[in-house]
């Protein structure tokens, strides 16, 4: 099945396709939706992408400034929990310039390569900082630099952020990209970059694309223990039940809006 170089790529449909080239298909070429939970109980499941959307909300709208007294959750102590440690740390040590909800794109590989950043914090002349705000457990430094959602911010907002920096080139040393996990009491994991991890993420990026295009057919993936939480399992009759709410180490799918992927843009 061939993809139109017309279509847009975003660190989301790249993961799916990491993940299972055919649940890349399903969701992202064929745009397939089932309705299938990602994980059980799915109450709980459920309530957790509330809380998550509404911790995004938040955020975004303190950027913005209004005040945070109006924004003050009433009826979730997790949530409350949350907010209250955003109020204190979520904003330390960023740059004056601050963007939320900013989408940037470049050309790679004969299509767009979007991005849709929680905040973009910018430094006249200086640091360039990414961050991106997680309501599921933290990860370590390793696991999230190897992230292609690491790689794909970084190397966009290389590329294409000069938008946020009145036309000044922006170099790599100059970007950090801060993970900011609101159920930790310690939330921040900051991640520099390079001109070698630029170069780097260029070649696999671009190689990743090229794979993708010139792909004839979508393999499922042989790993069963990706299928767990894909909203696709019972498609692929890859199990009938989802897995343990507790045991999911991602936002997911019902998490998409506040992540990073661009729906309205994706094929």
């Amino acid at each position: 099945m061939a993809i139109p170089r017309s279509k847009v790529f975003s660190q989301s449909s790249l993961q799916d396709y990491l993940d299972c080239h055919y649940r890349f298909e399903l969701g992202h070429v064929r745009a397939v939706r089932c309705p299938s939970p990602e994980a059980e109980p799915l109450a709980e499941w459920e309530e957790r992408a509330r809380r998550g959307n509404a911790f995004h909300w938040m955020a975004q709208q303190m950027v913005a400034g209004v005040p945070v007294d109006v924004l003050e959750p009433t009826d979730d102590e997790e949530l409350s929990a949350w907010w209250a440690r955003f109020k204190r740390d979520g904003m330390r040590g960023l740059p004056p310039n601050r963007f939320s909800e900013v989408t940037l794109s470049t050309a790679l590989g004969g299509v767009r390569l979007v991005a849709k950043l929680d905040l973009l914090a910018v430094e006249p002349g200086g640091r360039v900082v990414i961050v991106d705000y997680k309501t599921h457990k933290k990860q370590t430094p390793k696991t999230l630099k190897g992230r292609i959602q690491t790689r794909v911010y970084r190397y966009v907002v290389a590329v294409a952020g000069a938008a946020f920096t009145d036309g000044a080139t922006i170099t790599p040393d100059q970007i950090e990209m801060r993970y900011w996990f609101a159920a930790d009491a310690r939330p921040s994991v900051t991640l520099d970059y390079s001109q070698a991890e630029f170069e780097a993420d260029e070649a696999y990026l671009s190689g990743l694309i090229s794979q993708i295009l010139a792909q004839e057919t979508f393999p499922k993936t042989d790993d069963l223990q990706r299928c767990a939480f894909c909203t696709f399992r019972s498609l692929c009759e890859r199990g009938q039940r989802a897995g343990a709410v507790d045991e999911q180490e991602d936002e997911g799918l019902a998490m998409l809006a506040d992540s990073g992927d661009i729906e309205a843009f994706e094929f």
